[in-house]
C-alpha cells in the first residue's frame, strides 16, 4: 500500500487538511468531490485491509469537509473557500460520504437530509430528472445519466437505507 501511505503523508496539516490532493505537482485546492470519495476510499482501504492506521488521517480530513464543503442551506460548496461551480455529482458525493461517517458527526444525516432537499429545490427539473450543474447566473440543464442521475440514484439509496427508511420510501 506505498501510494495509500504516501497520500495520507502528503495531507497537508491543519487547518488545511482535506483529501483531494493528488500525486500531481500541481497545486489545486480542495474540492468536496474528490475530498468526499478519499474519504470513502480510505475509510474502505482500511476496513479491507484491517487496518486502523489511516484513522487519524480520515478524522482530520472528515472535519475539514465537515467544516469547510457546505453552505448553511444545505448546498455542497465545490471548493472549500467558495461554492461554485454546484454540480449533481458533488451533491450525490456529499450524501454519500456524509452518509458513510455519520459515526463521526452525529448531525451528518440531517446535513445529508439538507443536501438532499436543497437539489431537489435547485437542481430537480420537473420533467423528472437532476440537471448537471448551477453556476452563480446560471443553471446547466443537461440530464447526464452516468454523471448526474445514476450518482444521484446511488447516494439517495444509500440516506434511505442509513436513514432506517428504505421500506417506507420516506424521508424524515
Amino acid at each position: 500500500m506505498p501510494i495509500i501511505h504516501y497520500f495520507c503523508e502528503i495531507q497537508p496539516p491543519p487547518p488545511s487538511t482535506a483529501l483531494s490532493r493528488t500525486c500531481s505537482p500541481v497545486k489545486t485546492p480542495p474540492r468536496v468531490m474528490p475530498s468526499g470519495y478519499n474519504l470513502c476510499a480510505l475509510k474502505s482501504i482500511g476496513r479491507y485491509a484491517a487496518t486502523s492506521e489511516f484513522e487519524s488521517n480520515i478524522q482530520r480530513g472528515f472535519e475539514f469537509y465537515r467544516k469547510n464543503f457546505f453552505r448553511e442551506d444545505g448546498a455542497p460548496k465545490y471548493f472549500h473557500d467558495h461554492t461554485y461551480p454546484i454540480d449533481i455529482h458533488s451533491v450525490a458525493q456529499s450524501i454519500i460520504t456524509l452518509t458513510a461517517f455519520k459515526n463521526l458527526d452525529k448531525t451528518g444525516l440531517n446535513l445529508a437530509q439538507a443536501v438532499f432537499q436543497w437539489a431537489m429545490d435547485n437542481m430537480w427539473d420537473e420533467q423528472g430528472y437532476f440537471f448537471y450543474q448551477v453556476l452563480p447566473l446560471i443553471k446547466v440543464r443537461i440530464p447526464y445519466m452516468r454523471w448526474s442521475q445514476a450518482w444521484v440514484l446511488l447516494a439517495l439509496s444509500t440516506l434511505l437505507e442509513h436513514c432506517g427508511q428504505a421500506e417506507s420510501g420516506k424521508l424524515s
